[in-house]
């Protein structure tokens, strides 16, 4: 085979095996490009998705908090004149204002939509809001439990509520602050997640 030949089939082999390189790297650039181009929009959606969630737990979880700090002095009046008449010593609150307050502490209600709020976080993630969102759950819970049973001196063990004696203005005003923290707690996840890179 003379010299121009095997110069020609060399340089043929070459433009051949460039072509399937460059076809192959074309190939598998094509298909990143139609997979960002798919996985984007569905990114996108899922960001939003989660926006929503863990917005709509905060917005829960601040109604509850505002409904509580409203009546939070009324609870523990209400829990001390209860401790009172169990032991013995004079009223602290007139028949009229028992009636009053307890009526004020019963319009806050209960934590159903924080706990309804949680599951949401817990269907669109991720791990730690969800995480972050128990204990704003659990601490919306203990509070309401403790406003339930603020005139009953003992009470049985919730699954959030450890203690096994009845209601202190302690448990009451540390459950109310634990709320803030959890819900501050959670905002600074749920920020840090929308807010960072994929």
């Amino acid at each position: 085979m003379d010299s121009e030949m095997t110069i020609a089939l060399i340089g043929a082999g070459s433009a051949l095996l460039g072509a399937l390189i460059g076809g192959g790297a074309a190939v598998i650039g094509a298909s990143k490009a139609a997979r960002s181009a798919y996985l984007g929009p569905i990114r996108v959606a899922r960001r939003a998705e989660q926006a929503a969630a863990h917005k709509a737990l905060l917005t829960a979880a601040n109604d509850y908090d505002i409904a509580v700090s409203h009546i939070l002095r009324m609870a523990l009046e209400l829990n001390q004149h209860v401790v009172a008449q169990t032991e013995g010593r004079q009223d602290v609150l007139g028949h009229s204002d028992v009636v009053a307050y307890r009526a004020e502490i019963e319009r806050v209600g209960t934590a159903d939509r924080v706990v309804a709020a949680v599951r949401h976080v817990a269907l669109q993630g991720p791990k730690e809001a969800y995480e972050a969102a128990e204990g704003v759950r659990r601490m919306a819970h203990i509070l309401e439990y403790s406003l339930a049973h603020l005139e009953t001196s003992h009470h049985e063990a919730s699954p959030d509520f450890e203690a096994s004696p009845g209601v202190t203005p302690i448990v009451l005003s540390d459950a109310a602050e634990g709320l803030s923290q959890a819900i501050h707690a959670f905002a600074e996840v749920a920020s840090e997640h929308l807010n960072g890179s994929e």
